[in-house]
């Protein structure tokens, strides 16, 4: 054995986009469709994310899956109850059935983040 490791012989293939730390803010959004979207005012922008926010929450709180094709689509999944243990004691306890949000990238999303991160 030569002590070669497989990273030694293998370059890394690890997407450029991990380990980014940018975070669009709603209010980064807002500002962004100004661009996008001329023609509308600050208020108009501000009630048009408010109202697209609104309705995937609505769609989700009543167990819709709500899709924006070529983006992806949001679903609510049921979490079923469970045992579970407190890391710090040790102590069992029970945690109650939950719905947590699942968020599906479109493949032409995928597609488009791949493309990027590869020509960076």
């Amino acid at each position: 054995m030569i002590g070669l490791r497989a990273r030694d012989i293998v370059p890394s293939t690890t997407p450029s986009c991990w380990g980014k730390d940018k975070v669009m803010t709603r209010s980064e959004l807002i500002d962004a469709l100004a661009t996008k979207v001329p023609g509308l005012t600050q208020k108009d922008r501000q009630r048009a994310v408010e109202a697209i926010f609104g309705q995937i929450s609505t769609a989700l709180e009543n167990g819709d899956r709500f899709e924006l094709r070529g983006f992806g689509s949001f679903e609510a999944k049921p979490l079923g109850a469970r045992r579970a243990r407190n890391p710090r004691t040790g102590e069992p306890l029970e945690v109650e059935a939950k719905c947590h949000v699942r968020f599906k990238a479109s493949k032409l999303l995928l597609e488009k983040i791949n493309t990027r991160s590869s020509e960076r």
